[in-house]
């Protein structure tokens, strides 16, 4: 047991005698769970720290008077006190700030996680990019049906495959996160601690909002120059959401051709994404299994459970502005993917960095530190045959 009692300010601290507990217990302090341990492990190559039997700091407050021995939170000042005594080289700017950077991490990490996508991710192709150059995707035409061959007779060659070539290039997006010495003074641990969280779901709703901008803004397919949803493109209706359409929009989809050859693709219908305001609706669909009005008469309806036992591939996006538009397609496994995301160097979640140093910088003029977040990617519309809209008058 480690007892701390410095200008009236007592804390009781039970066998935080190592460098990983004192981080499991800044970990508890913000609400990083064992899913949140496990996910930045796997993302850091390292193993999870046991979090089990270790108790977590009850205030901010406790955990930086622990951490630099600085009672009276002078911020960047190193009395060499506290756990600071019993190791050498320790400073205010290289034990609290990083503790607590690596703890908002596992936590966004895990939020990021938990706020999720509400299944817009299953209709996206996710990429890992290099480097902030434009990105080129260049898609191959299909061969035809085999040429037949008669006895003694010469081979035809293939008829030549052209390309399609779409082009973008990721972006950066990000923001500071400062901590004043007030912050820490005033032991304001629920305002830190909801740091994580705000900034995961910020950062997931700034991602749905770029993906789902795309269906709505109908942007131009860079192929060809005409919207993503057109006529021209065969995967655009005007019908409002009901069974009869859905099967009309499915033999369009089943309908859409390979490049070059011509043939059939034969795409299913395996998801639609709806405003709020047709939710119960499209849940009504997925889980009937008599779409005949009448009741006496029993018509089986050809989409149940098509979209889950549990509506998992009904897409209720709240960032869709229309409340009659409504969107339909296949998943991307089945060879027509439609739209990319790629994340700069593979950083999926956003990032957290910390910038301070003691004697310079916003912690010596401002009494405060800071820190950023970072998320980098970018995306473009790469197919049209693979997805479709209604937009309904």
């Amino acid at each position: 047991m480690t007892v701390i009692y410095r200008g009236g300010y007592a804390g009781v601290l039970m066998g935080l005698d190592s460098q990983d507990k004192i981080q499991i217990a800044f970990d508890k302090m913000l609400g990083v769970k064992e899913s949140g341990q496990r996910l930045y492990a796997e993302r850091n190559g390292c193993e999870p720290l046991r979090m089990a039997g270790v108790p977590g700091f009850f205030s901010l407050r406790e955990a930086y008077i622990f951490v630099t021995g600085d009672d009276e939170c002078r911020l960047g000042v190193d009395p060499k006190c506290g756990f600071a005594a019993v190791r050498e080289a320790t400073t205010f700017t290289t034990d609290f700030p990083n503790l607590l950077l690596n703890s908002m991490t596992k936590k966004l990490i895990q939020d990021y996680a938990e706020v999720g996508m509400k299944g817009l991710d299953q209709i996206v192709t996710e990429i890992d990019i290099a480097d902030f150059k434009t990105q080129d995707r260049v898609r191959l035409g299909f061969l035809p049906d085999l040429s037949t061959v008669v006895e003694d007779a010469g081979y035809a060659d293939f008829a030549k495959m052209t390309d399609e070539k779409i082009s973008y290039a990721p972006t950066k997006r990000g923001n500071l996160l400062p901590i004043t010495r007030e912050t820490i003074l005033n032991d304001d641990l629920a305002k830190v601690a909801s740091f994580p969280t705000r900034v995961a779901r910020a950062a997931r709703r700034t991602l749905k909002q770029f993906i789902t901008n795309f269906f709505i803004n109908n942007n131009t397919y860079d192929v060809d120059s005409v919207a993503w949803f057109n006529a021209l493109h065969s995967n655009l209706g005007s019908a409002a959401l009901t069974v009869d359409e859905l099967i009309a929009r499915e033999t369009a989809l089943f309908g859409q051709t390979e490049k070059d050859s011509s043939k059939p693709l034969g795409l299913t219908l395996d998801w639609i994404m709806v405003p709020g305001a047709l939710r119960a609706t499209a849940y009504k669909i997925n889980l009937a299994q008599n779409y005949n009005p009448a009741p006496s008469v029993f018509e089986p309806n050809p989409f149940y459970l098509r979209f889950g036992q549990n509506n998992e591939r009904v897409i209720v996006n709240e960032l869709l502005t229309d409340t009659n538009d409504w969107y339909y397609g296949t998943l991307p496994q089945n060879g027509a993917p439609f739209l990319e995301v790629g994340f700069v160097q593979g950083q999926r979640e956003p990032a957290v960095m910390l910038a301070s140093d003691d004697t310079v910088g916003a912690v010596f003029t401002n009494d405060r530190l800071i820190y950023k977040v970072r998320h980098e990617y970018g995306g473009d519309v790469i197919d049209f045959r693979g997805v479709g809209k209604n937009v309904v008058p």
